[in-house]
């Protein structure tokens, strides 16, 4: 089992120590999520986003009813002297909890550099946190929908939105708004709710892992 800090050096090594332009941070943001795919010898759809608790020095955990600073939240992430910790919310549906963990984890990495990542000269605090919460929701969308294998699936014919949200176990919002940032489709795609997998809920990974495994003959990074 590796140590969750020989994980976070290579992707902070990625990131200059500077504010970015957001096609900047979409780029790092990006090729963070492909490299931590690598160092977790990740392989399968759908993504096992669990894997990130296999590491030690960093804990996963479901929470019912979350909340963060008085209000109800998806999901939270913090240092403490036991390591580092990230909770979602263990009401929100299964796709929404894997999307929070890599949104999650992307803070975890950006935390030493938060303060001047995604802050302008004049910008408010609220205005910089804004930011860095899209960096995050981005980096998510790249870590459970990696680029060459959405475009693979797409070009060998697998087009409905549903089927591929199904293969890549996220959201059809998620997948919809995924493909219009891969340029693939336009955006006008209209949320249909879906039926869900049948998943026994468990362990945490039970919370975060689709059961159905996809063994891929390619690399998983963009």
């Amino acid at each position: 089992m590796d140590d969750i800090t020989k994980v976070l050096r290579p992707l902070r090594k990625l990131m200059p120590d500077r504010q970015l332009q957001r096609h900047e941070a979409e780029s790092i943001a990006e090729r963070q999520a492909g490299k931590l795919l690598e160092l977790l010898d990740v392989n399968k759809l759908p993504i096992d986003i669990a894997c990130i608790d296999d590491l030690q020095g960093i804990t996963i955990a479901a929470k019912p009813s979350l909340t963060v600073k008085n209000k109800l939240s998806s999901g939270a992430s913090w240092y403490d002297k036991t390591g580092w910790h990230i909770a979602v919310n263990a009401d929100d549906g299964r796709t929404r909890r894997r999307f929070t963990v890599g949104h999650e984890f992307k803070h975890v990495i950006d935390d030493p550099y938060i303060d001047m990542l995604y802050r302008g000269p004049r910008d408010s605090d609220d205005a910089a946190e804004a930011r860095a919460e899209e960096i995050c929701d981005y980096f998510a969308g790249c870590l459970l929908m990696p680029r060459m294998s959405v475009k693979r699936l797409w070009t060998s014919g697998i087009q409905d939105q549903r089927t591929l949200a199904a293969r890549f176990g996220v959201s059809p919002a998620a997948m919809a708004k995924r493909l219009n940032v891969l340029g693939i489709v336009d955006g006008r795609y209209r949320h249909h709710q879906t039926t869900g997998y049948g998943w026994e809920e468990q362990s945490i990974r039970s919370y975060l892992r689709p059961a159905n495994i996809i063994e891929l003959a390619y690399p998983l990074a963009a």
